[in-house]
């Protein structure tokens, strides 16, 4: 939507920074991006879990305000189960504007409230550390049913080194240059022997997902 008049609008765009950091968690400014943040995690064998298909650019604050799950929800849930406090900037009914640290519980009501409760400064979030391998299973399905029940087959193994779990449409499927059928991606944390293992093979997978 385009600002209408009497409008504010407000770039967050230079808050991108990391502001402090140790081994069970990071303080970092909004506009810090999913994969920004890994890149830095990565030399530390650490890892912010809660992954998007825009990943690229999905940015901390807004991931936050509309509390994000997606791919690997299975295993690691929602954004808030992530943030430990958070910074916030509001402004009540006699225009005061007030800056104020929030734990979780008290931060709740932002998860959800896509910024129009207020701006989030900076987020305090937790850390788990890297899986040190992946797998994938990437079957094809003529229809949809055996799809599902695959699927349910894999989750009722209650299997806790998996991370992701989709199904892919035949309508998506060929818009990526696949086969016009039913495809089931799963990713595991461990090197089991499943049908995709090799690295290059399950970030190409990975790739015709994003797309």
């Amino acid at each position: 939507d385009l600002p209408s008049k009497n409008t504010i609008v407000i770039d967050l765009s230079g808050l991108n920074k990391v502001l402090e950091q140790n081994a069970n968690y990071i303080s970092v400014e909004p506009w810090l991006t999913t994969d920004e943040l890994n890149e830095i995690l990565d030399k530390y064998d650490l890892y912010f879990p809660v992954q998007l298909w825009s990943h690229a650019s999905a940015q901390i604050g807004g991931m936050i305000a509309t509390n994000w799950a997606w791919m690997r929800a299975i295993k690691y849930w929602k954004t808030e189960k992530w943030v430990e406090e958070m910074e916030v900037l509001t402004v009540n009914e006699k225009k005061e504007i007030k800056i104020q640290t929030l734990s979780h519980d008290e931060a709740i009501d932002f998860f959800w409230a896509e910024w129009s409760l207020g701006i989030i400064l900076n987020a305090k979030l937790k850390l788990t550390k890297k899986p040190t391998s992946f797998s994938l299973i990437f079957k094809e399905f003529l229809n949809l049913y055996n799809a599902v029940l695959y699927v349910k087959a894999v989750k009722d193994k209650n299997n806790y080194d998996l991370s992701a779990l989709e199904i892919i449409n035949p309508q998506v499927a060929k818009t990526v240059w696949l086969e016009d059928k039913y495809y089931v991606l799963i990713e595991y944390e461990n090197d089991s022997d499943w049908n995709i293992k090799d690295l290059d093979e399950i970030k190409e997978t990975w790739a015709k997902r994003d797309a």
